[in-house]
C-alpha cells in the first residue's frame, strides 16, 4: 500500500512536471529547470513502470528522479523576484516529494526472519 500511494504521488508529480514542460512561458519556472523538470518526469515514469510490474530497480529510479527535480526547485526559496505564487508552488513539490520518498524508501525494507 505504501508502495502504491509514493508511486502515485511520483507519478501526478511527473504529469505537472510535463505540463509545466509544455506549458510554461520559460520565465517562472525557467525554461532549462522545467526541461530538466521534463527529463526527469519521464524517467520517474519509466520506474513507476518497472515498479509496478515488480522490479525494486525501478522504485529506485523513481526515489532518484523525484529527488532531483525536487531539489532543482529548491532555488525558487532563495531567488528574490519569484512570485509568491511560484514559490508556493515549489513548497507543494518539495513536501508531496518528500511525502512520496518516505512512502517509497520505507516500502523497500528488507525483513529477515
Amino acid at each position: 500500500m505504501r508502495r502504491t500511494t509514493g508511486l502515485v504521488i511520483a507519478g501526478l508529480l511527473s504529469m505537472v512536471d510535463l505540463v509545466l514542460a509544455v506549458t510554461g512561458d520559460g520565465e517562472y519556472p525557467p525554461r532549462a529547470i522545467t526541461l530538466t523538470g521534463a527529463v526527469l518526469a519521464v524517467a520517474t515514469i519509466v520506474g513507476i513502470v518497472l515498479a509496478l510490474r515488480g522490479r525494486r530497480t525501478g522504485v529506485w529510479i523513481v526515489v532518484v528522479a523525484r529527488g532531483l527535480s525536487a531539489m532543482a526547485a529548491i532555488p525558487a526559496f532563495f531567488i528574490g523576484d519569484v512570485p509568491s505564487a511560484a514559490v508556493a508552488g515549489a513548497a507543494a513539490v518539495v513536501v508531496l516529494t518528500v511525502a512520496a520518498l518516505v512512502l517509497l524508501v520505507s516500502s523497500l525494507r528488507v525483513t529477515i526472519a
